[in-house]
């Protein structure tokens, strides 16, 4: 949230809008930063979305988020990739194993909010950038994730 504050104030000409899909145990902090920020316009909560609704929300996005303190194997991520969309996450194990900084997405310190405004920048101000991690980030996804290859995966986990 604070991210976003600092990136409305830096493109005031804009039409930035934030969608937050999902629940937790951070949520009510959350909110509560929104109205701090005043930023109730900008930001709109979604709450958890239905599996079918998910590729929609997914491909209306321009650039997709992840910011955690920990994850083991992000689904969401996956899922973002397959949409072929830049990814911004926080550099934590769980994540970085699944993206390349710079490569397949960008990975920023966790709580760091003016490395993750930076990192909006740079996708914001370089279309190149964007289009080549939209790229990667799909490409990426069918090389390791689809469900063929994780069927093999899991199939040879299982069988070990």
């Amino acid at each position: 949230i604070e991210a976003f504050a600092l990136l409305i104030k830096k493109y005031p000409s804009k039409k930035l809008i934030l969608k937050i899909a999902g629940d937790g145990e951070s949520l009510k902090e959350v909110k509560e930063l929104v109205i701090k920020h005043d930023l109730i316009k900008q930001i709109s909560f979604l709450g958890m979305l239905p599996e079918l609704m998910l590729p929609q929300f997914l491909n209306d996005l321009t650039i997709y988020v992840h910011a955690s303190f920990g994850e083991t194997m992000s689904t969401a991520i996956m899922q973002a990739m397959a949409c072929g969309k830049p990814i911004i996450a926080s550099d934590v194990p769980g994540i970085n194993n699944m993206i390349k900084n710079n490569e397949t997405g960008i990975l920023i310190p966790v709580l760091n909010s003016l490395m993750l405004a930076n990192a909006f920048s740079q996708l914001i101000e370089d279309n190149s950038l964007k289009e080549k991690l939209e790229n990667a980030s799909k490409l990426h996804a069918q090389k390791y994730f689809s469900n063929r290859i994780m069927f093999q995966k899991y199939s040879n986990l299982f069988q070990q």
